[in-house]
């Protein structure tokens, strides 16, 4: 999932990755709940959350919208993304991307 972004897929389901890596859904299931103790859908939204995270600390990325880079990590929706954001990391994508830049400081007014 990690190395090749899988994830990112919004049509991506239980039984297509199953299928993909050869095992049956209720197998990867139980798999997912025995080694996350998450469900299949809280695991992938958790590997999107943090795509985005890092993402939205890079300042490369500073010239995408907040929805663009949700949409690019496989979130279907704006209320999804954001429902998913909050739930995993405690706090609406806006104000993270907001606390994790680094603080400008002004030149002429050194603090």
């Amino acid at each position: 999932m990690d190395t090749q972004k899988v994830y990112r897929h919004a049509d991506l389901t239980l039984a297509g990755l199953a299928e993909a890596i050869g095992i049956t859904p209720h197998v990867l299931s139980q798999l997912l709940n025995q080694y996350t103790n998450q469900t299949f859908n809280e695991y992938l939204n958790r590997l999107r959350v943090q795509d985005v995270q890092e993402k939205l600390t890079d300042s490369a990325n500073d010239r995408f919208t907040i929805e663009a880079i949700g949409q690019e990590a496989g979130f279907r929706s704006r209320s999804a993304f954001y429902a998913a954001f909050r739930k995993v990391a405690g706090i609406s994508p806006t104000d993270f991307r907001r606390k994790r830049r680094p603080v400008r400081s002004d030149r002429t007014n050194p603090q």
